[in-house]
Order: C-alpha cells, then sequence, then structure tokens
C-alpha cells in the first residue's frame, strides 16, 4: 500500500477511468498467517461462543472489525420480488 501511496502522487492530474494493480512473488499463507487459537478445542470453543452470541441476539452482532465503518452501507436483499417456492 506504502508503494501504491508513492506511485499514486506521481500519476498525472486528471480522473482517472481505472486502477489496477499486480501482486506476484508473494509468499505462501502460512508464512504470515498466525492462527489466533493453535488447539483445536480453543477454536471450537470460540465457534460455539460466537455461535451462541449470533443466536442469542440475532443478525450480525459479531463481523469482522474491518467491516465496521461499512457494515451499514448497502443492507442486504434479495434479487427478485418475491422468493420462489420449490416443491
Amino acid at each position: 500500500m506504502e508503494t501504491l501511496r508513492k506511485l499514486w502522487k506521481a500519476c498525472p492530474s486528471g480522473k482517472p477511468s481505472m486502477v489496477g494493480a499486480t501482486l506476484y512473488d508473494l509468499v505462501p499463507e502460512s508464512c504470515h498467517t498466525l492462527s489466533l487459537f493453535e488447539e483445536e478445542h480453543k477454536r471450537l470453543t470460540l465457534c460455539r461462543t460466537m455461535d451462541s452470541i449470533n443466536a442469542k441476539y440475532g443478525g450480525n452482532p459479531l463481523y469482522l472489525g474491518g467491516l465496521h465503518h461499512v457494515r451499514n452501507a448497502a443492507p442486504a436483499r434479495i434479487a427478485f420480488s418475491s422468493i420462489p417456492e420449490f416443491d
């Protein structure tokens, strides 16, 4: 992102019609992703706790922190005026 910011400052003036980025020479996920809980029983306890909170309060009381500022930007909608019933 820092490199993209530097490149953006150097781009010509005007309104861009498209911006793209290409990523390459990425390292495997296992090199950078850290597990919240290494032990399976702790992960299962966390999942059950989250399920319990979701069931009690409905909707999505738990969500990724990065979504906080945009979670209400586009409410869920159904693409049809009615939901078809299947036999």
